[in-house]
């Protein structure tokens, strides 16, 4: 019983809503080679590499790098994450029908899969 209880526990720590385990927003490190090259984001927030940017998990992001006359584009789609089954698991396991559903409606369970970004010229 004792290592039921003990299991059960562990469970509950490794698993949850993933608005309470990852958070509102996905944070990108944004570098280039050369570096001071001018990124430019569909949200219209610019700034020169290295930076960083914290955006919301389910938003869909396009950059736009800038150095001298020549521009490279790349586009950042949000997506389900390795970790969106394991989330949802522990919701059902432990009745967090509540936190599943808000992790659904508001996209917590979705983001980027990279953390950093770089382009070369």
């Amino acid at each position: 019983m004792k290592k039921l209880i003990i299991a059960l526990g562990v469970s509950a720590l490794l698993s949850g809503c993933a608005t309470v385990s990852k958070g509102n927003k996905h944070h990108i490190m944004f570098t280039s080679t050369p570096s001071n090259t001018l990124a430019v984001f569909s949200d219209g927030v610019s700034c020169y590499t290295p930076c960083s940017r914290k955006i919301q998990r389910n938003q869909d992001l396009d950059v736009t790098f800038a150095y001298k006359k020549q521009t490279r584009e790349i586009s950042l789609e949000s997506g389900f994450q390795k970790d969106t089954a394991r989330n949802l698991v522990g919701n059902v396991l432990f009745f967090g029908w509540v936190g599943m559903f808000f992790d659904v409606v508001s996209g917590k369970n979705m983001g980027l899969d990279t953390s950093h970004v770089h382009i070369d010229f």
